[in-house]
C-alpha cells in the first residue's frame, strides 16, 4: 500500500513538472554562414537585437572554422518576429610586440578586457547602431547569412 502512494505521488510530481514545459517544435533555430569578401569566417561571435533595441541582445553564437553557425533559442525565450539587427566581430590577439604581459593560457574575452585583443573584421559591423545587418526572425526555423564585405584590420 504504501509502495503505491509513492509511485502515485511520484507519477503526479512528474505530470505536473512536465506541464510547464513548453513545446519542442516551438524553439527558434537560425542556421546561417558568416563570410567577409565571399571567404568563410571562422571564430566569429554574432549577436542579434531585437527589432527596435540596440542595447537588448537577444542571443548570441559562434561561427565554426568553416563560418557556419547555428543558433538554437529555447522556446521560453521570448522572441518578437522582426527585422533583428545583427552585429558580428572576431578577436585576434593584437601582434604589436610591445605587450609586457604573459597572454599564454588567456581567452580571446580575457585578452580584450585587457585591452590586449583587437576585431578583426571591419569595424561597420561592430555594433548594433551602425552594423547594415539584418535578419527577417520569424517562429520556426531561419536561415541567416551575413554577408560581410571590406578590408580585413591586420
Amino acid at each position: 500500500m504504501r509502495s503505491h502512494v509513492g509511485v502515485a505521488l511520484l507519477m503526479a510530481t512528474l505530470a505536473v513538472s512536465l506541464s510547464g514545459c513548453g513545446d519542442a517544435g516551438s524553439s527558434l533555430t537560425i542556421r546561417g554562414k558568416v563570410t567577409l569578401n565571399d571567404e568563410p569566417v571562422g571564430g566569429a561571435d554574432i549577436q542579434y537585437f531585437i527589432p527596435q533595441e540596440t542595447q537588448i541582445n537577444a542571443f548570441h553564437g559562434k561561427s565554426k572554422d568553416d563560418g557556419t553557425y547555428e543558433i538554437v533559442v529555447p522556446a521560453t525565450v521570448k522572441t518578437p518576429p522582426g527585422a533583428y539587427r545583427v552585429t558580428v566581430v572576431k578577436y585576434e590577439p593584437k601582434k604589436d610586440g610591445k605587450s609586457k604581459v604573459n597572454t599564454e593560457g588567456m581567452d580571446t574575452t580575457q585578452l580584450k578586457m585587457m585591452g590586449l585583443a583587437v576585431n578583426v573584421l571591419p569595424g561597420v559591423y561592430e555594433n548594433a547602431q551602425s552594423t547594415p545587418l539584418t535578419v527577417e526572425v520569424k517562429p520556426g526555423q531561419v536561415t541567416g547569412d551575413l554577408k560581410l564585405s571590406g578590408a580585413a584590420k591586420k
